[in-house]
């Protein structure tokens, strides 16, 4: 089928991952994995995003990829399908999409053609066996990847009780600095007012500083 299997103490495994306590001992890959030496970004948010979120991860994809960044996300529905999907219409440009099911069934189907792509064009990754079924624990477990795999985290729009926090949890557990749009979704005001990310303009026209 294609699948690389890596191991911990294996040169392809992915370096940054080394860096995190709970780090998988196996993962599997779908694609051409890669670790080029520029900043790798993750960007995450909730499944129902709102219009201008919507704008805004397509904005964020677009403008990483053009910069030469390894965009990570969990090709979930909503913003990280809409950012991954932004970052391939960038030519040359490199996304790994962290499952919660395994790389030979990817979920959701509704995003079967950006599973396609990412096969294509850059790599689906999880830690699961690669026929498992998706389940909510698998969900869960595969955002400590999707931060580890990153040098910084941005959440483009989650509520408080949103899958996207337990990235940011994640993300700060880990040391990864964490930015979050300043828009008025709950989780997104949590992490700005209680100082655990840095908030970034609606208008995307500081975006960039994250490269720094």
């Amino acid at each position: 089928e294609g699948i690389t299997l890596m191991y911990m103490d294996d040169e392809t495994y992915p370096s940054r991952l080394h860096e995190i306590n709970d780090c998988p001992p196996t993962l599997f890959s779908l694609g051409t994995f890669k670790q080029p030496d520029v900043p790798h970004i993750a960007v995450v948010g909730t499944r129902n995003p709102s219009e201008p979120a919507q704008r805004q991860a397509k904005t964020i994809g677009h403008t990483l990829a053009s910069e030469g960044v390894v965009v990570i996300s969990g090709m979930a529905t909503g913003i990280d399908g809409i950012a991954q999907q932004a970052v391939l219409e960038v030519p040359g440009s490199y996304t790994v999409g962290v499952l919660g099911s395994g790389v030979l069934k990817p979920y959701p189907p509704e995003n079967s053609a950006l599973a396609h792509m990412l096969r294509m064009y850059g790599t689906l990754l999880c830690e699961v066996a690669p026929d498992a079924t998706v389940s909510t624990p698998g969900l869960v477990a595969r955002n400590r990847i999707i931060t580890g795999l990153a040098d910084a985290v941005i959440i483009v729009e989650t509520a408080a009780d949103g899958g996207a926090m337990h990235a940011a949890k994640a993300a700060i557990r880990q040391g990864r600095t964490l930015y979050a749009v300043d828009n008025p979704a709950s989780g997104n005001r949590y992490l700005i007012d209680e100082g655990m990310a840095v908030p970034l303009s609606p208008d995307m026209g500081d975006l960039l500083r994250v490269l720094g």
